[in-house]
């Protein structure tokens, strides 16, 4: 299965999945690395600054610490 991501500048590998910042769809996409399956994770591919409905404004950088996902926001200057 294929997905298109836009501008990704950032994946991480932890326990069998890829997280990739999709940064100018403004998501962060999630790979199963054994079925090769790709969904959207978090963000609503709108440009925005929410929790409620989390969303971003180009999302860039990805970590993981103690099985949390961080993700830098760029263009909101928040983590």
């Amino acid at each position: 299965k294929t997905a298109k991501l836009q501008h990704p500048l950032e994946v991480v590998y932890h326990e069998g999945q890829i997280s990739a910042a999709d940064t100018y769809n403004n998501t962060v996409k999630i790979v199963d690395a054994e079925a090769g399956e790709t969904t959207t994770f978090v963000g609503t591919g709108a440009a925005g600054k929410s929790d409620d409905e989390p969303s971003f404004d180009e999302p860039a950088g990805l970590a993981i610490a103690a099985n949390t996902l961080y993700v830098a926001d760029t263009n909101n200057s928040l983590i």
